[in-house]
């Protein structure tokens, strides 16, 4: 069997049964010790699962992947390195399975896709850019969260409230939330990883209009 295969196989075999027998259970006698498996190799199992490309890629490009893409909605569709570089880079495409899709016409033909984004990773899995994409509010970190209940503080909601990540190389990690109330009034808020608001657009809470004078 390809050596690639058996490391799949073997994570997948780790997903379903969630056990490992301990190597010395055999030579000791006796029933045979369970010990449990690492939840991070768990992870890694239904990584490589979903995303066959990260396969072989680095362990610590592949954990970067799940910290910073966690459960079940982002697929990757390619990976770039270089290979002569003393320190490559990963640069890995996702696309969100519940997020925006754009469009256009290209000729006489219309097309619709699915937005895809880049993340560059160091090596050691440390991340050096995030391009900005779409996240569901499971993904907002607690901190986050905090620091939006802290900006909104009357619980507006509108219509509804965007949230999205990005990292520029030389920026930090920040979230950006957008509560749109109608088709031409919005407003929103970013915030670091800690819950910090660094950037304020307004007040969430909408300015009444206006009241429309008759005409005389």
């Amino acid at each position: 069997m390809h050596a690639t295969a058996l490391r799949v196989g073997l994570a997948a075999t780790f997903v379903v049964l969630g056990l490992a027998v301990h190597p010395d259970a055999a030579q000791k006698g006796g029933p045979p010790a369970v010990a449990k498996v690492d939840r991070p190799a768990l992870m890694l199992g239904e990584l490589a699962k979903d995303n066959p490309i990260l396969t072989l890629r680095p362990r610590a490009v592949q954990e970067a992947c799940l910290r910073y893409c966690p459960g079940d909605d982002y697929r990757a569709l390619r990976a770039t390195w270089d290979e002569a570089a003393a320190s490559p880079t990963y640069t890995i495409t996702f696309f969100h399975t519940e997020g925006l899709r754009r469009g256009g016409r290209v000729g006489d033909r219309n097309f619709e896709e699915l937005y895809q984004y880049d993340m560059t990773l160091a090596s050691d899995g440390s991340l050096i850019e995030e391009q900005p994409h779409p996240v569901t509010l499971a993904h907002v970190p607690p901190a986050v969260l905090n620091g939006y209940r802290a900006w909104n503080r009357n619980n507006v909601k509108g219509m509804v409230a965007a949230w999205g990540i990005e990292k520029s190389r030389q920026g930090k990690r920040t979230f950006t939330v957008s509560i749109v109330f109608s088709q031409i009034e919005a407003t929103g808020a970013r915030f670091l990883e800690d819950g910090t608001l660094i950037k304020d657009q307004s007040d969430p809470t909408p300015r009444p209009r206006p009241e429309k004078r008759p005409a005389l």
